[in-house]
C-alpha cells in the first residue's frame, strides 16, 4: 500500500466507513426527515445533536454508540461531497486514532502539511464548549 493509500484505504478506515454507511438508513429513520449532505443540512444535524445531548461530556460518553458514530460520518460526508476533502485515518491499530477530513493531497498528514483539516470527533462535542452563536456550519466557513 502506498503512503496515501495507507491513510485513505487502510482496513480500519474502510470498515468504519462501510459500517456508518450501512447504519445511516436506520439513523435517518430514527432522526426523521431526508438528509441530503448539503451545507444547509448541518443546521438540522446540529439540532439533532442538541436535542439528544446537553454537554460535551454526554457526547463523549456516547461517542462509540451508533448515533454519534453516524453523526461523525455524516458531518465528514458534507465536507467530502461539497468541498473535495478526503477522509484519512492514521495507519495504526490504535483505537484512539479517529478518522479525520483533510484537503486532497498525495500522502498522509505530517508535521509540514498545511492542508486544511477537521476532525468530527473534535468538532461535534465542541459545540457544547463554544459560544452558543458558533454552529457546525461555521466549521466550513474557511472552505466555502
Amino acid at each position: 500500500m502506498t503512503g496515501n493509500e495507507s491513510w485513505t484505504a487502510n482496513a480500519t478506515l474502510v470498515n468504519w466507513l462501510a459500517a456508518q454507511t450501512d447504519a445511516f438508513a436506520a439513523w435517518e429513520a430514527e432522526v426523521g426527515g431526508v438528509w441530503d449532505f448539503t451545507v444547509d443540512s448541518l443546521d438540522r444535524l446540529e439540532e439533532a445533536i442538541r436535542d439528544r445531548f446537553t454537554s460535551y461530556e454526554e457526547v463523549q460518553d456516547a461517542e462509540d454508540g451508533p448515533f454519534v458514530q453516524v453523526v461523525y460520518w455524516y458531518f465528514g460526508e458534507v465536507f467530502v461531497r461539497n468541498h473535495a476533502m478526503v477522509r484519512q485515518r492514521r495507519p495504526t491499530n490504535d483505537p484512539s486514532d479517529r478518522p479525520f477530513i483533510i484537503g486532497p493531497g498525495d500522502d498522509g498528514l505530517d508535521e509540514d502539511d498545511d492542508r486544511p483539516t477537521t476532525a468530527p470527533d473534535t468538532e461535534i462535542p465542541a459545540l457544547f464548549l463554544r459560544d452558543p452563536d458558533n454552529h457546525l456550519r461555521d466549521v466550513l466557513e474557511g472552505w466555502l
